[in-house]
Protein backbone atom coordinates (compact mmCIF):
# COMPACT_ATOMS: atom_id res chain seq x y z
CA UNK A 1 0.00 0.00 0.00
CA UNK A 2 1.15 3.45 -0.82
CA UNK A 3 0.92 6.05 1.99
CA UNK A 4 -1.92 7.74 0.12
CA UNK A 5 -3.89 4.50 0.16
CA UNK A 6 -4.54 4.75 3.91
CA UNK A 7 -6.11 8.14 3.28
CA UNK A 8 -8.12 6.62 0.44
CA UNK A 9 -9.54 3.94 2.74
CA UNK A 10 -10.59 6.64 5.20
CA UNK A 11 -12.28 8.51 2.33
CA UNK A 12 -14.17 5.38 1.31
CA UNK A 13 -15.38 4.80 4.87
CA UNK A 14 -16.55 8.42 5.00
CA UNK A 15 -18.44 8.00 1.70
CA UNK A 16 -20.19 4.97 3.17
CA UNK A 17 -21.01 6.86 6.38
CA UNK A 18 -22.57 9.66 4.33
CA UNK A 19 -24.82 7.01 2.74
CA UNK A 20 -25.78 5.74 6.20
CA UNK A 21 -23.72 2.56 6.01
CA UNK A 22 -21.94 1.34 9.13
CA UNK A 23 -18.14 1.24 8.71
CA UNK A 24 -18.14 -2.59 8.73
CA UNK A 25 -20.61 -2.73 5.81
CA UNK A 26 -18.63 -0.13 3.88
CA UNK A 27 -15.39 -2.03 4.52
CA UNK A 28 -17.03 -5.25 3.30
CA UNK A 29 -18.07 -3.56 0.04
CA UNK A 30 -14.56 -2.12 -0.36
CA UNK A 31 -12.87 -5.47 0.26
CA UNK A 32 -15.15 -7.25 -2.20
CA UNK A 33 -14.52 -4.70 -4.93
CA UNK A 34 -10.76 -4.52 -4.34
CA UNK A 35 -10.59 -8.30 -4.45
CA UNK A 36 -12.60 -8.38 -7.70
CA UNK A 37 -10.39 -5.75 -9.28
CA UNK A 38 -7.16 -7.50 -8.23
CA UNK A 39 -8.45 -10.74 -9.75
CA UNK A 40 -9.22 -8.84 -12.96
CA UNK A 41 -5.70 -7.37 -13.03
CA UNK A 42 -4.15 -10.77 -12.37
CA UNK A 43 -6.17 -12.33 -15.21
CA UNK A 44 -4.83 -9.66 -17.55
CA UNK A 45 -1.27 -10.42 -16.43
CA UNK A 46 -0.89 -7.09 -14.67
CA UNK A 47 1.15 -6.74 -11.50
CA UNK A 48 0.18 -5.10 -8.27
CA UNK A 49 -0.75 -1.44 -8.74
CA UNK A 50 1.39 1.26 -7.18
CA UNK A 51 -1.66 3.03 -5.84
CA UNK A 52 -5.23 1.94 -5.30
CA UNK A 53 -6.50 5.40 -6.16
CA UNK A 54 -5.25 5.12 -9.73
CA UNK A 55 -7.18 1.98 -10.58
CA UNK A 56 -9.90 1.46 -7.99
CA UNK A 57 -11.33 4.68 -6.66
CA UNK A 58 -14.21 5.00 -9.12
CA UNK A 59 -15.14 1.31 -8.98
CA UNK A 60 -15.00 1.19 -5.17
CA UNK A 61 -17.13 4.32 -4.84
CA UNK A 62 -19.69 2.69 -7.17
CA UNK A 63 -19.61 -0.49 -5.05
CA UNK A 64 -20.18 1.61 -1.91
CA UNK A 65 -23.07 3.41 -3.59
CA UNK A 66 -24.66 0.03 -4.38
CA UNK A 67 -23.96 -1.55 -0.97
CA UNK A 68 -26.81 -2.28 1.40
CA UNK A 69 -26.51 -2.39 5.17
CA UNK A 70 -26.31 -5.90 6.58
CA UNK A 71 -29.51 -7.04 8.21
CA UNK A 72 -29.11 -7.12 11.97
CA UNK A 73 -29.31 -10.61 13.40
CA UNK A 74 -32.51 -11.21 15.29
CA UNK A 75 -31.89 -12.17 18.89
CA UNK A 76 -32.53 -15.82 19.60
CA UNK A 77 -35.26 -16.74 22.04
CA UNK A 78 -34.08 -18.59 25.13
CA UNK A 79 -34.23 -22.37 24.98
CA UNK A 80 -37.52 -23.66 26.43
CA UNK A 81 -37.83 -26.08 29.33
CA UNK A 82 -36.38 -28.61 29.89
CA UNK A 83 -33.48 -27.34 27.75
CA UNK A 84 -33.20 -23.89 29.40
CA UNK A 85 -29.99 -23.51 31.34
CA UNK A 86 -28.40 -26.47 29.55
CA UNK A 87 -28.46 -25.30 25.93
CA UNK A 88 -27.74 -21.78 24.77
CA UNK A 89 -30.39 -20.31 22.43
CA UNK A 90 -28.35 -20.79 19.25
CA UNK A 91 -27.42 -24.37 20.08
CA UNK A 92 -31.04 -25.22 20.85
CA UNK A 93 -32.37 -23.44 17.76
CA UNK A 94 -29.85 -25.05 15.43
CA UNK A 95 -29.70 -28.63 16.73
CA UNK A 96 -32.72 -29.47 18.90
CA UNK A 97 -35.61 -27.40 17.54
CA UNK A 98 -35.51 -29.00 14.04
CA UNK A 99 -35.83 -32.46 15.63
CA UNK A 100 -38.77 -34.37 17.05
CA UNK A 101 -38.00 -35.47 20.61
CA UNK A 102 -39.86 -38.15 22.53
CA UNK A 103 -39.08 -40.16 25.63
CA UNK A 104 -40.32 -43.53 26.84
CA UNK A 105 -38.99 -46.13 29.27
CA UNK A 106 -35.76 -44.23 29.98
CA UNK A 107 -34.91 -43.78 26.29
CA UNK A 108 -35.05 -40.53 24.33
CA UNK A 109 -35.71 -40.86 20.61
CA UNK A 110 -34.56 -37.91 18.55
CA UNK A 111 -35.78 -37.80 14.94
CA UNK A 112 -33.32 -35.60 13.06
CA UNK A 113 -34.01 -33.98 9.66
CA UNK A 114 -30.73 -35.16 8.05
CA UNK A 115 -27.82 -37.57 8.46
CA UNK A 116 -25.52 -34.63 9.20
CA UNK A 117 -27.89 -33.44 11.91
CA UNK A 118 -28.22 -36.95 13.35
CA UNK A 119 -24.46 -37.44 13.53
CA UNK A 120 -23.81 -34.06 15.15
CA UNK A 121 -26.53 -34.45 17.76
CA UNK A 122 -25.45 -38.01 18.57
CA UNK A 123 -21.77 -37.12 18.86
CA UNK A 124 -21.96 -33.71 20.50
CA UNK A 125 -25.15 -33.58 22.55
CA UNK A 126 -25.71 -37.12 23.86
CA UNK A 127 -24.58 -36.43 27.43
CA UNK A 128 -26.45 -33.12 27.67
CA UNK A 129 -29.64 -34.66 26.30
CA UNK A 130 -29.49 -37.60 28.72
CA UNK A 131 -29.15 -35.18 31.64
CA UNK A 132 -31.82 -32.73 30.43
CA UNK A 133 -34.36 -35.40 29.48
CA UNK A 134 -33.64 -37.64 32.48
CA UNK A 135 -33.00 -40.74 30.38
CA UNK A 136 -30.28 -43.37 30.36
CA UNK A 137 -30.02 -43.61 26.57
CA UNK A 138 -30.46 -41.33 23.56
CA UNK A 139 -31.24 -42.81 20.16
CA UNK A 140 -30.91 -40.43 17.20
CA UNK A 141 -32.47 -41.44 13.88
CA UNK A 142 -33.09 -39.69 10.58
CA UNK A 143 -36.64 -38.77 9.59
CA UNK A 144 -38.06 -40.86 6.77
CA UNK A 145 -38.37 -38.83 3.62
CA UNK A 146 -41.77 -38.49 2.07
CA UNK A 147 -42.00 -39.47 -1.58
CA UNK A 148 -43.21 -37.01 -4.19
CA UNK A 149 -46.64 -38.59 -4.34
CA UNK A 150 -47.13 -38.86 -0.58
CA UNK A 151 -50.37 -37.29 0.51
Amino acid sequence: MAPADAELFADWIEVGSQRGLPPADTAAAVVDEVHRQFQRLEAKGGGQPRSLRAILDGDVRTAIANARPAKPAKPSAPAPEPYAGHFDPVEYERWIAPCEVSTADGVATIVAPSVYHRDWVAQQLDLKLRKVLGVSMVEVIVAKRQGRNAA
